[in-house]
Parts: structure tokens; C-alpha cells; sequence
């Protein structure tokens, strides 16, 4: 960083991890240059520091407000008892409040297998229309057909999910259908993976589409007078950019803003678009 600065950044992309962040963040402070790091951790966003990820807040908002847009107003929540688990649990909790429902029940349980039905059996007869359920893989297809066993169906009981339930393992779960979880629109991602394997031969790891999106929000504001075109006021210009995975934004305490999709699971893997994600965030009602 001290390099790139001396020779004239006006902006940084990276780091990837928190640690790093916090060793380079008050660097670039020094020069007011700004950062646009790939962390997931909010606690490193702020002061210069814009956090281009998918925080799990905007996920829990997402399928939280849609659910009640439908008319939902019971809410119970399973949560895994780790820190993943306690992050999406507090964004639950704020969503379900802000959107004028109830909160019946919040269950923590171990992550293992084992401990699921006891935390199911706590709340399966506790009168709800909705239950959050932020897991994925083995864990969500062993909890799924616990809830169907005790009595919850996702036929009258509105299941909903996070991204992590976009695996082609758990979205083929029969006692998934019905449910909704949400996700970045998926054309403009495919379309990307395909470009990547015919330049590269392999598939992008994950954080390929953010280091994308990063170089050309950066480009889009080159065309800026030098030294006044990576501003606070650039970064986060409410409009927001278009990036691979659907429209994004910046808020001024580095946290980011996203248009995502719910999607229903239809049985077989099949899918639909519940609730498309919105092109723009004038739009999008945030």
C-alpha cells in the first residue's frame, strides 16, 4: 500500500481479509485515499473503507420484507449457534420489528445434525406463518424434512432462506418446496462464468465477480477530474453501479447495498422468480 501510494494512488482495491484491512486502512487515511476491500466483516467498514461483499444484513432485509409484503406476520427463526448464525439472527430480528411483524420464537442450536430436532420440536407448535431458516447444505437437508416430520409445512408454512440455500443439492429437497430464498440475478453471473472458462479454462472462484466489479467501478469513474473522481461522494453515489452481480451500492459507513431475487423452490431443483431483482435503485424501494 505505502508503495502504491507513494506513486500516485488515488484509490485501493483490497485487501480481502479484516486483518488486512485494518493494517492498510489507516494508510490510505493518511493520503485520503479511499479502499475498496473484499471483507465481509462490517466491524472494518468506515473512515475511507468501502466494503464491496455480500453482507447477510442484505439478505435477512431482503426475503424479510418480501414475506411480509405477502402478508406474512409470524415469524420464527432456527439459527445456527455460531458467528454467522448470531450476525443474521440480530438482522432478523431488526427486519421483522421494522417491517411492523411479530417475532414468536428465535431458536439457537448446535451446527450438528444432532441437535436439530430438539430445537424444531421446541418451536413446531407455536403458531407461525414464516420460519427463517439461515443454513445450507447437509445442515439445511437434515432440518427440512425434521420441520416436515413435526408437523411444519412449507405448503401453509412460508419457509424462507439465504443465499446459502442456492445449492442444486438442497433446492432439489422436497421439503423445501415452496420456499423462497434469495440471490443476485443470476443471468449476468452465468454470463460471466462463461466468459472466464473460455479465457481462463476453469471456473472463477468466488470473489472473481467483486474484483470485476471493483476495476470497473473504477473505470466508470476515471473519466473524474484527477484528484476529485474517488470521493466519498463518487463512491457513494446513490444511483449505484451495475456490477456482474446485479446493482450495488455504497453507503456512507462503507457498508453496501444490493438488488437481490427471491426465487421459489418449485421440487426437482426447479426454480422460479418470486420477485425479480430491481435494475435500479430508484425502483427498488430502499
Amino acid at each position: 500500500a505505502q508503495t502504491a501510494l507513494q506513486k500516485g494512488a488515488e484509490i485501493i482495491l483490497g485487501p480481502l481479509l479484516a486483518a488486512d484491512v485494518r493494517t492498510v486502512a489507516p494508510i490510505a487515511a493518511q493520503r485520503q485515499v479511499p479502499l475498496i476491500a473484499f471483507s465481509n466483516d462490517r466491524s472494518v467498514a468506515g473512515n475511507g473503507v468501502f466494503l464491496l461483499s455480500f453482507p447477510p444484513e442484505e439478505e435477512v432485509r431482503r426475503i424479510v420484507r418480501r414475506a411480509s409484503q405477502e402478508g406474512r406476520q409470524r415469524f420464527v427463526a432456527l439459527i445456527p449457534d455460531n458467528a454467522y448464525g448470531l450476525r443474521v439472527e440480530a438482522a432478523f430480528q431488526k427486519e421483522v420489528v421494522a417491517n411492523g411483524r411479530q417475532i414468536v420464537a428465535v431458536e439457537r442450536y448446535q451446527p450438528d445434525p444432532q441437535a436439530l430436532e430438539g430445537a424444531v420440536k421446541k418451536v413446531a407448535k407455536l403458531g407461525f406463518d414464516s420460519i427463517f431458516l439461515p443454513e445450507g447444505g447437509t445442515m439445511l437437508r437434515s432440518l427440512a424434512p425434521i420441520l416436515t416430520v413435526k408437523g411444519v409445512n412449507a405448503q401453509r408454512t412460508r419457509f424462507l432462506g439465504t443465499a446459502k440455500w442456492d445449492d442444486p443439492s438442497v433446492t432439489a429437497e422436497p421439503a423445501l418446496i415452496g420456499g423462497w430464498y434469495v440471490l443476485p440475478p443470476r443471468e449476468p453471473r452465468q454470463n460471466f462464468n462463461q466468459r472466464f472458462e473460455q479465457t481462463y479454462g476453469e471456473r472463477p472462484p468466488a470473489i472473481a465477480s467483486l474484483s470485476y466489479d471493483a476495476v470497473a467501478l473504477t473505470a466508470v469513474l476515471a473519466g473524474g477530474e484527477k484528484g476529485k473522481r474517488y470521493t466519498v461522494a463518487t463512491i457513494t453515489d446513490p444511483n449505484g453501479f451495475a456490477g456482474i452481480d446485479g446493482i450495488f451500492r455504497f453507503m456512507p459507513d462503507g457498508l453496501t447495498e444490493r438488488g437481490l431475487a427471491v426465487m421459489e423452490i418449485k421440487g426437482q431443483g426447479g426454480l422460479s422468480v418470486v420477485d425479480p431483482a430491481p435494475a435500479s435503485f430508484q425502483r427498488a424501494g430502499f
